[in-house]
This record gives structure tokens, sequence and C-alpha cells, in this order.
């Protein structure tokens, strides 16, 4: 009888390096790789080739697809044609390795694969799935080795941690991962003791390490195949000094001539001179360091021991021997204030160190902080990375200050500061706020970064999809339902909290058409945040003496009035309208008579573009001559959905 095929998927985000062939501070340590996959798919695969009888009944396959898509996102997304590779050769389940920022993209293969072939079973193992979905079958929380052996077998998912991990055979070694040469994971032990609130590094606190000989057996198997670098991907190595001491023996014997390189996690509290002396003998690409807070009470309620300045020091005093470890620092623990974060990085700023780690607070599903988090007042994003929103002392603008803080040059400051994806600077922690803006209010964009500037140039709210008129080169994206005043007021205060001093426009379509327009521009002058208020219109509108009434002249405030021609026939033909353009000039009349500031904009295309040397004497005619206004030219985009432009 033929075996069964399974295949285990592991789905990526690819980051490029910024220096391939050289290390830099930061970085998640199963990120380093110059190519990503999945240990974990591998091991799983090992594991259940090594159960007796299974490997005759199941072909199971290790299949990694990347998002090579590029932008600042980190959530992957599905690769193009992925299912359909997924479902070549007839599989008879797809397991996928599910974590928060890939369940988007995984639970969208799991649809897909059930409408192209429902009889394919879906297996999703992870942490971030609260519930089981329609689109998967069996789900497996924690580590999936006997829970999958025994679901392959007999059909139910049951089964705990693996007590000897050594019955894991090395996925290395059985000839079903080549890892590339910078890029190497390795595991050492799992479990950890600590019940870090915020960590979903492991999910059983289960302290279990693999044998000298096995370790030494891997590290051999690396050497003969060239590799250079081994990301060691234990929450830490030096929980226990023996289980430190067997490493570097297994390691002296394997890799005599020190060709290997690697990078790891220690815990400050429990490095000793025993411990240093032994780490000596490691060649170390990077350490790195937890500090996370200097603050008492975030560290209380994140279930951490408070923090110990002299151990942390003297910490710091052993590994200038070894390597000055790169430490993390987590924005926006609840507990913490501004005020305590930058005590935190202006401590650092004095040590040796290479690099302070700066990530946004995540509270990951199943971790001890995601289960009080209401009671906490934390807020997160509701799909992809579960990066903090608000939290208590933690508004966006202490966000926003917190990362303009870290951006201010300080004199005498030698700290040299990093976000955690794969070198980048903490630019990206603030790329990555930006997006989270984006994503909770998706009709919000933020335009015209100044270089090296944090305050953007414009920040624009799409307040409806619908218009009045049917410009062919329109550059609004495709309809979509208007959002919700609420939603609007919520954007605003988002706005006025992470861009002060920036412009905001508020555009559609046709801004006009929503009947509360007024009441907005009115919130928005009143919070005064901003450097002008700019509503882009066609000013059809506000030909209508009733709806102008409604606007009250305010030096901030701007009307942006497009009116792209002024012959009847071409402003007809632009505008996708009949007989529109007398009613439009009478709405510009109007708003410039009411006391309001003007600025008419013409789109520049093919059509008008021979009529542009007569447009300033024809709009002086229409309006007197004795009526200044701006013009300001726009030159045409075409939207990809819109290729007639």
């Amino acid at each position: 009888m033929k075996p069964k095929l399974v295949k285990l998927v592991g789905l990526f985000r690819a980051f490029p390096r910024r220096n391939p062939g050289r290390l830099e501070p930061g970085g998640y340590i199963d990120a380093l790789a110059s190519r990503p996959y999945s240990l974990g798919t591998a091991s799983l695969k090992a594991y259940c080739d090594s159960v007796p009888g299974l490997k005759a009944r199941c072909d199971i396959r290790v299949v990694n697809l990347a998002d090579r898509s590029g932008g600042p996102r980190e959530e992957a997304i599905l690769p193009p044609g992925a299912v359909d590779e997924l479902l070549r050769g007839g599989p008879a389940a797809v397991c996928f390795s599910a974590y928060c920022w890939n369940l988007d993209a995984v639970l969208e293969a799991c649809r897909e694969l059930k409408r192209k072939k429902p009889s394919v079973v879906t297996i999703v193992g992870g942490r971030p799935l609260p519930a089981r979905p329609d689109c998967v079958d069996v789900v497996i929380r924690g580590e999936a080795e006997a829970p999958l052996a025994n679901w392959l077998l007999r059909g139910e998912a049951r089964g705990g941690p693996l007590r000897d991990i050594d019955k894991i055979p090395s996925p290395y070694l059985a000839g079903i991962l080549t890892p590339p040469a910078d890029g190497m994971m390795l595991e050492l032990s799992r479990g950890c003791p600590n019940d870090c609130g915020y960590c979903a590094w492991n999910s059983s606190k289960l302290r279990r390490v693999h044998s000298e000989g096995r370790i030494a057996d891997e590290l051999r198997w690396a050497v003969a195949r060239g590799v250079t670098h081994i990301a060691l991907v234990d929450s830490a190595i030096n929980y226990e000094t023996a289980a430190l001491r067997r490493f570097v023996r297994a390691l002296q014997a394997a890799d005599p001539r020190g060709r290997l390189s690697f990078t790891y996690n220690l815990r400050y509290e429990r490095l000793d001179r025993e411990q240093a002396g032994l780490l000596k003998a490691v060649p170390s690409a990077q350490v790195l360091l937890g500090l996370e807070t200097l603050s008492a009470q975030a560290l209380r309620l994140a279930g951490r021991k408070p923090f110990d300045r002299r151990r942390f020091e003297a910490a710091l005093a052993l590994l200038q021997g070894i390597k000055p470890p790169s430490v993390g620092v987590v924005l926006g623990l609840p507990g913490d204030t501004l005020a305590g974060f930058k005590k935190t990085m202006r401590y650092l700023e004095g040590k040796p160190v290479a690099a302070a780690l700066v990530s946004l607070l995540q509270v990951f599903p199943g971790t001890p902080m995601h289960g009080k988090a209401r009671r906490l007042g934390l807020q997160t994003m509701p799909r992809g990375i579960p990066y903090l929103w608000t939290g208590p002392g933690w508004g966006r603008r202490e966000l926003a200050a917190a990362l303009r803080f870290l951006q201010e040059p300080r004199r005498g400051s030698t700290l040299v500061i990093k976000g955690p994806e794969g070198g980048h600077t903490i630019a990206s922690a603030r790329s990555r706020l930006l997006d989270i803006v984006r994503e909770r209010f998706p009709f919000l964009s933020v335009e015209r970064h100044e270089p090296g500037s944090y305050v953007p140039g414009e920040v624009l709210v799409r307040a409806t999809s619908r218009c009045s008129q049917r410009c062919p080169f329109c550059s609004a994206p495709r309809p979509a339902p208007d959002p919700s005043a609420r939603d609007l007021e919520l954007s605003f205060r988002a706005a006025a909290e992470l861009f002060p001093g920036a412009q905001f426009t508020i555009t559609g379509g046709e801004p006009a058409l929503r009947k509360d327009l007024p009441a907005h521009v009115r919130k928005l002058l009143a919070m005064k945040r901003f450097s002008q208020v700019r509503v882009q219109t066609n000013a059809v509108a506000f030909a209508r003496a009733s709806f102008l009434r409604r606007f009250r002249p305010d030096p901030a405030l701007v009307f942006f009035i497009s009116l792209h021609a002024l012959e009847p026939a071409l402003y007809d033909e632009l505008t996708g309208t009949r007989g529109l353009l007398k009613t439009a000039v009478a709405g510009l009349e109007a708003l410039i008579a009411a006391g309001h500031r003007v600025i008419v904009n013409i789109v520049i295309n093919r059509r008008n573009v021979g009529h542009l040397e007569d447009y300033a004497e024809r709009l002086a005619e229409l309006i007197g001559a004795d009526r200044k206004v701006q013009i300001h030219l726009s030159s045409l985009t075409c939207p990809e959905h819109r290729p007639a432009a």
C-alpha cells in the first residue's frame, strides 16, 4: 500500500540582509540566516519518521515557503502559486507551523486548500489560534512531535512534551535539512524555567537538555559542511552551568580549529565567573541579553524579578572578555512610563554594550500577559503581530514621543540603537507604528515624509470613496465602504497624537457628500494640533448656501478645489459629468466670498495641457479679477485599477 503524502509547511517573511556575509547587532535569532527555513517542521519529520510503523504509512515532506514581496511589513503573505504547490502530489494532510506573523497567510492557505480539495486534512500547530476555524481540521498547541505522530497513527492528536528530547533525531544528521552556511539553527535544550508575561518563547516550562554526544555530532556535521555561523535557539544557554560545560566540551571536540561562530541568549542574573570562563571558548558573533526595563512595577507585572543593578553590571564586565552584548529593551510595558523608558535608555548610554535592541511590546496569545490584557488595560492590533496599540500610560502620544526620543542625537552618547528586524535602525519601529495606524485606519495614509524628520508632511484621510464626478485619471483607490463617524474621530485623535504639526487633509471621493463633514472639520480645527486642515473638493456642494454656512472661516482651514478645465465641454469630458462647470465655479466663488482660503488644483493631462496658458486669465474672468487665488498644478498619476488613465 502506497504511503499517504503529508506535507509539513513553514511559511516565512524573508527579510533581505543589508550586509550579506556580515552579522550586525540586532536581529531575531531565527531571522539571521540568508535563507529562511523551519527547524521545527524538520524536527517533526525526523521524529515521525523514527516512530515504528509510521514511515511505512506516511510519506512526510517538509515545504518551506518564503514571502519575498518586499516592503517594511513584518507579516507574511501567501506567495503566489503556494496552494497549487502544496496540493501537488495529492497530499492527504497539510500541516502548518503558525505564528502571529504568518497566521493570516496560514488561514488563507487552509481556506484555499479546502476550496480546491475538500478532502485534504488541514492541521495547524502553534499558539496564536484561540479557537479552531472552520478551515482547520486539527489544532495542536505546544510541542507537536507526540501529538502529530499519534494523529497520523491513530487519528488522535494526543501527547505532551517529550521528556527525553534525544528521542527526536537530528534533522541535520537525518539528511532532512541543509541550512545556509551563515544561518544554521541549533537547539541545545527545550523549556524555560521563567514565566515572563510577554514571552512566547517556550510553551513548556519543563527543562530538558540534549546529550553531549548528540550536540557534538551536530557540530561535527556543521563543520564538515562549511557552516560558519550557528544561532542557538534556546531562551538562554546558561541556566545550568553543567549543561553549558557539556556544550563547550562538545564544541571543542567537534571544532578544535574554531571555524564556527555563535549567536545566543544569556540570563544576566545567572552569569558568573565560571560561566564566563566557559563562554570564552565559544566564538561569539552576537550575545543577546534581556534587560527590558529598569521599572520595578513593570517587571513585577511582567512576572520578572526586580532589576539587579549589581549583577547586571557584573555580567557586563564579565562579557567584555567575550563579546559586548546587545541588550533588549521593551517599549510599552504596562507599569512603565515614558519617563521610565527614557531612564532605561539613558542608563544604557554609559554602559559597555554593543547595541540596545528596542522593540514595541507584543502581547502574544497564550502568554500570561495576554490572559490578563483586559485587566491591565492593554489594547493590541486585532490581526497580525499583536503589537501594543494603547495601554496604561502608553497612549499613541507617549509611544510617538518615545520614538522621537530614540532618534534625537544626544551629546556624548555612543549608544547604538537598533530595532529587532535584522539590523534595521530604530526607524523600523517608527515605520511599524505608522503601519499600525494604517492597519487600524485603512482610509488613512501618511504622505510626504521630510528626510530625517519624524513628522510627516501630510496625513490624508479618505472620508468616502463616493463622488459626484468620474474623472478618468482619478488616483483614489477602489471603492470601499465609508468609515464610520466614530472611526474618523479615532483616526483624528491618533493623527493628532502621532503627527503633531502635520497638514491634515480630508479627501475622497468627494468628502462633501458626507453630511457630517462640517462637524468633522470643526473637530479637527478645535484640536489645534495640525499646521493646516485641508478639504479636497470639487466645490459643487458649496454652491448651496445652506451647506456653505456650516463652515466658518479659520486661518488653518484651506479648501483645495479640483477645477481641471474652464471650457464647459472639456470640463464635462474630464469630470465625466454634464453641465456642472457653472455650479463648480459658483461653489468656488461662494467660498471666496465667505472669507475662506482656497487653492485651485489642476491635474495636467493630455486633454487640458494645451489650455493652461489661458487658464489663469479665464479664471479671473469667471470669479473677478480682484479676487486672488492660488493655483496648484498636479502631475497625472495612472493607478493600476484605471489603465485607461
